[in-house]
């Protein structure tokens, strides 16, 4: 995929009125957070031993399986996409590189920016100012424009370990 087109993706994507309805914003949020995926390296030791990228959704899927649909026909920079559902702050997260938390559980957050503290887990949230507060990336729809906005916490991604491409430093607000 080259660059460009890329990044015109991220902002359609990103500029993309969220005015309809709840499902069609996690649709431009879905398309987001696969293209992010795309400029995400992680360290070599927080790969399991399958090398694929394991993603988790807290609570319940609101993207409505299009990840898993996406999963099954691509891979992201050679790795499969593997699904899964964590419905507890208890449950065991070792394993997991990218943990998506949709904003109907924002009273989990804080909790789960603490256990992920120190891991190299790619939290990504919605609520507003969860960025801010400690999440990795933050993907939320702006109330007046009704676009979703990302935004990067710069502090917590160089915690993680995780690089993550200039390129999306480029089109997101970084917070520290």
């Amino acid at each position: 995929m080259n660059f460009k087109a890329t990044i015109v993706s991220l902002i359609i994507a990103g500029s993309i009125c969220m005015s309809y309805s709840s499902q069609e914003d996690y649709k431009v949020k879905f398309v987001i957070l696969a293209k992010i995926l795309y400029f995400v390296e992680w360290p070599k030791n927080s790969m399991a031993s399958d090398n694929n990228i394991h993603f988790a959704i807290y609570g319940s899927d609101p993207f409505n399986a299009m990840l898993k649909d996406h999963s099954k026909n691509r891979d992201i920079n050679g790795r499969k996409l593997l699904l899964q559902l964590i419905t507890s702050t208890d449950d065991d997260l070792s394993g997991i590189n990218v943990l998506f938390v949709p904003k109907e559980y924002n009273k989990e957050v804080k909790t789960l920016i603490a256990k992920v503290k120190g891991t190299q887990i790619l939290l990504v949230t919605e609520c507003f100012n969860c960025a801010k507060k400690g999440s990795a990336i933050n993907l939320y729809s702006d109330s007046e424009t009704g676009q979703v906005k990302i935004i990067v916490n710069k502090t917590t991604i160089n915690e993680t370990e995780i690089n993550l491409s200039s390129k999306i430093y480029r089109i997101a607000k970084v917070v520290e």
